[in-house]
């Protein structure tokens, strides 16, 4: 989905899932990204850009340098006069970027136009 593509490729051009493992497994630090700028969308399907919303990502990779642990969380906001939804709504976004961000991510729409998601929801 285009959208859901975007989205991610600004998040990683702008610098929650998490998954259990043993300590042992982990190589390295944990590589954690943070920054502003996302993009979110309406109860209509129509993407806007929120220069204020709050995001966050974790990568860590194994001994091996595979990725092990991906986790990402974003806090948005519609503008006003955004379509919103009556009662809050979740729907997925699928991102197809042949990097760690490509997967399903779940998105959370509420009434005061606020925005939540996270992902990927099938990480590693």
């Amino acid at each position: 989905m285009k959208r859901a593509l975007l989205r991610l490729l600004a998040v990683m051009a702008l610098g929650v899932a998490a998954v259990a493992v043993p300590a042992s497994a982990l190589a390295a630090p944990a590589l954690v990204l943070s920054g502003t700028n996302c993009f979110v969308q309406d109860a209509n399907g129509v993407q806007y850009t929120d220069t204020n919303c709050d995001w966050h990502a974790v990568l860590q990779t194994d001994e091996n340098g595979k990725l092990v642990l991906l986790s990402y969380d974003d806090h948005g906001h519609l503008p006003e006069g955004a379509a919103v939804p009556q009662t809050a709504i979740q729907f997925t976004v699928h991102a197809s970027c042949d990097c760690p961000f490509e997967g399903d991510y779940a998105v959370v729409l509420r009434p005061d136009g606020s925005e939540t998601s996270h992902g990927p929801i099938d990480a590693p």
